[in-house]
């Protein structure tokens, strides 16, 4: 069974779900990882963590996080009518949405829609620590 929530960080507490609720959830069919694939995994993020404590024990710099790790969106570019809210078109470079617009009449903007480390930003305990995120923050002009 697979619960859908709202967008809003934490708004979904499963000791309280209300009854009308029954209709954010759906059955989905998940396969099952062989005993292998799971001991590859288990394995590979007990090495990976061991990594880390020797890195803090012997203060080495950690291991940098994926951006799958990090749920990084990147940046986008999305042309939209002045005043309007929904995009008409959104690009992953400033190149094409220039290029895009150029086509296109004075009644169109682009608007930058900024990358963000939704992990980082609103679920990593250590984030302040983070050498990687504090580079990334430096480079968006931004301190914490």
């Amino acid at each position: 069974m697979v619960a859908t929530r709202t967008r809003k960080n934490s708004s979904l507490l499963f000791e309280n779900i209300p009854r009308n609720f029954i209709r954010s959830s759906k059955e989905v069919a998940v396969r099952l990882w062989s005993m292998e694939e799971r001991t590859a995994y288990i394995s590979s993020r007990i090495a990976i963590h061991s990594s880390c404590d020797f890195a803090i024990e012997t203060d080495g710099d950690l291991p940098d996080c994926t951006p799958s790790e990090m749920w990084e969106k990147p940046t986008t570019w999305a042309i939209k009518k002045k005043g309007g809210v929904r995009a008409f078109k959104v690009y992953e470079t400033e190149a094409h949405a220039l290029e895009a617009l150029a086509t296109m009449d004075k009644v169109y903007e682009i608007e930058v829609r900024q990358g963000e480390r939704t992990r980082c930003e609103n679920y990593c305990p250590v984030s302040q620590y983070c050498q990687q995120y504090r580079d990334y923050l430096s480079t968006k002009g931004e301190a914490k």
